[in-house]
């Protein structure tokens, strides 16, 4: 009820001001108070449940953006404000601390914890402070927050020093809180992106880098606006994003792994800043605007496509198919028949050993296989087969030759971790910074590379699975978490393509964890979490269409004839996706003549257009309202006809429209044009477009 009279209040100040200034200024003035108004309902349980309104004036700390100000207590009890430019009204919350501290026998009690005060360093510096109390002594964390050339937003930075430095296992910052609504979105980057209805007890915790946790933030979108959590770190650094959700709010914070070479002199600091804020639009726009402009800041961002070093064939290339045990070769020749001699292959099975047995035991390969390599090399294919990049079988040759035990991430208790797949053969996790582990990719790379006359190598996992902690203290890296799993990835396969790779061929993995766009040339993009009422969405092309190459929409189900393999292709080409990923076997059955011609007919727009999809920006998706929905196997109910956004290097703007069903539809296009999209047809038109 206090809110609302402080939103009352705002009105009528509003309202007297409008009374003696021109209806120009005014209505500006207007618009930035709304906003405000806005911001209070979002941004005051930032940091805790709202409170009531203090009846005394408490001194204030004030820290301008060009999106929000802000205000904290600078005695007596923590708290933080929305503050209105217009107006001398404030509000205060409660003490919900922005960070926290794990400690090994749990977290800091709050009768340890002091809130010391803050100071105005600057007009864009605060400083928070709080004293934390305990046997060994006292300590000190230090909450810093600033304004930063070139980030829209305020950032968040945290520094603790005193003897706790030496017990904190675990640091959460920040963290915070926005009320929950009807129709409210949690908007995760896991695979491609995923939009999960926040309901009571929704959760989610993400692990960063990997393919379920692909960029660094979180998102709460509703018709109200979007609330918006990110961590600014160029580094790939080890951390969590979670959310959980409660009757009343909905909590999003980052959680991160202390290591060890952070606790130098009881000085700890966190070495990334992050940001936090809320904005009335949706959540296309907020990480187009908020989070795409930082992540050209970084090494794995800081190219485009057309920039990189990525050869001409896959540049060009429209389209994949995998090759798995069952498929034959005449399938495959069968395939390449339809679909062109240049199309890329990814094959699995190549090597003697049964697929995840005996890693890294590749060699030597099945019979004949280097010469269909070869053959398919002479007939124009790029054929690029599989390794593992992550997993060490202890009964394999070359666990006993390189003394396999000491390359592998070490668990707290000595222990390794160990991992079963399929096979049901217990596999362990090397670690990537292991010079043991380095050396043998590096020379399985370069086997591949030089003797099967292949177009590049697939390297399974490793922009997919989460980093694993390891406490060996032989391997070069600092214990527990920290930046070093990332780093000994990008330190791997930066020398094996030194060494091994020349300009035609390529190094691909699974999955699309942000850090590693740089290493690889293609990734596959397939483990999307589509379970539950986990809806698919084009987060990461939104962000990286420009920067990465990929090939995927999602694990292809049986039948492919019953509607939904029309779909995956629909998206993928609509997603910026290189197409198929289609096992040969499986597209030349007679039973999917359909599916095949259709495959044929996008592969031939795609090359079309092309021009825009490399190197171009996705903005958003386009839905037209006229056509009817149809119901896709194991994905849900879409539009007959699906579109979306583009803008292309040049800047140019462009809506594709895909109709995937077999009969024609009518629609309007944006510009109100008319249209009739023949079945299984595609079309672009140059539009105007502004992303949501």
């Amino acid at each position: 009820m206090r809110l609302i009279e402080l939103l009352i209040r705002i009105d009528k100040v509003r309202h007297k001001q409008s009374l003696h200034k021109p209806p120009a200024v005014m209505r500006m003035k207007e618009c930035y108070a709304r906003r405000i108004s806005l911001m209070l309902l979002f941004m005051l349980p930032l940091l805790g449940l709202i409170g009531p309104l203090s009846a005394q004036q408490y001194r204030a700390l004030t820290l301008r953006s060009d999106e929000v100000s802000l205000s904290f207590s600078s005695g007596d009890g923590y708290g933080f404000s929305v503050l209105s430019p217009t107006t001398s009204a404030s509000s205060e919350v409660d003490r919900t601390l922005p960070w926290s501290l794990q400690l090994p026998d749990g977290e800091l009690s709050d009768s340890q914890v002091e809130y010391v005060g803050g100071r105005q360093v600057r007009d864009d510096l605060v400083e928070l402070t709080w004293r934390v109390r305990q046997d060994v002594g006292t300590s000190t964390v230090t909450v810093e927050i600033s304004n930063v050339d070139g980030d829209p937003l305020p950032e968040w930075s945290l520094r603790i020093t005193g003897p706790i430095v030496r017990q904190v296992d675990q640091i959460t910052f920040p963290r915070f809180k926005v009320p929950r609504e009807d129709s409210m979105e949690l908007i995760m980057p896991v695979g491609y992106g995923i939009s999960k209805t926040i309901e009571l007890g929704t959760e989610a915790c993400l692990p960063y880098p990997s393919g379920s946790g692909t960029m660094q933030f979180l998102m709460a979108s509703s018709s109200s606006g979007t609330a918006f959590i990110s961590t600014r770190d160029t580094e790939g650094h080890f951390k969590h994003f979670r959310s959980v959700a409660d009757e009343q709010s909905v909590s999003m914070y980052v959680t991160v792994p202390v290591s060890e070479d952070w606790r130098r002199n009881d000085d700890l600091r966190l070495p990334w800043s992050s940001v936090i804020g809320y904005r009335k639009s949706g959540w296309e726009s907020t990480v187009i605007d908020w989070y795409r402009p930082f992540t050209y800041q970084t090494e794995w961002g800081a190219k485009t496509v057309t920039e990189r070093q990525i050869p001409r064939w896959l540049m060009e290339n429209d389209l994949w198919i995998q090759k798995q045990k069952e498929d034959s070769y005449s399938e495959l020749l069968r395939a390449m028949a339809l679909y062109g001699n240049n199309v890329g292959v990814h094959w699995y099975h190549w090597h003697h050993y049964p697929f995840d047995t005996r890693y890294p035991d590749y060699f030597p390969p099945k019979p004949l296989i280097k010469e269909k390599f070869r053959e398919l090399s002479h007939m124009g294919a790029h054929v690029v087969p599989y390794i593992n990049g992550r997993l060490w079988d202890p009964l394999s040759e070359a666990f006993r030759t390189y003394h396999g035990d000491k390359a592998l991430c070490v668990k707290k208790d000595g222990s390794f971790y160990e991992e079963v797949y399929r096979s049901k053969v217990p596999h362990n996790v090397a670690c990537p910074s292991s010079e043991i582990w380095q050396r043998v990719q590096g020379d399985v790379i370069d086997s591949i590379s030089k003797r099967l006359s292949t177009s590049g190598v697939y390297i399974d996992q490793v922009a997919c699975a989460a980093p694993d902690l390891c406490y060996n203290p032989d391997h070069n890296h600092s214990l527990g978490g920290g930046n070093w799993w990332a780093k000994g990835y990008r330190d791997m396969y930066q020398a094996a393509r030194a060494r091994s790779i020349n300009d035609g061929q390529i190094l691909a993995t699974e999955e699309c964890a942000e850090c590693y766009i740089d290493l690889f040339d293609l990734m596959l993009i397939v483990n999307t979490d589509r379970r539950g009422d986990n809806k698919p969405i084009p987060l990461f092309p939104i962000v990286y269409s420009d920067r990465a190459l990929y090939t995927g929409f999602c694990y292809i189900a049986s039948p492919i004839n019953n509607g939904s393999f029309k779909f995956i292709t629909a998206k993928s080409l609509l997603w910026g996706s290189q197409l198929g990923w289609i096992q040969p076997g499986r597209i030349v059955a007679a039973d999917a003549q359909r599916e095949a011609l259709f495959l044929k007919r996008m592969q031939q727009f795609r090359a079309k257009v092309r021009s825009i999809l490399v190197g171009g920006q996705l903005l958003c998706e386009w839905f037209p309202g006229e056509v009817p929905l149809m119901d896709v196997p194991g994905h849900g109910q879409y539009p007959a006809v699906l579109g979306a956004k583009w803008r292309s290097a040049e800047g140019k703007p462009y809506l594709l429209l895909v109709n995937w069903d077999d009969q024609s539809h009518k629609l309007t296009l944006p510009t109100g044009k008319r249209i009739t999209l023949a079945p299984l047809s595609a079309r672009v038109d140059e539009v105007p477009c502004q992303e949501k």
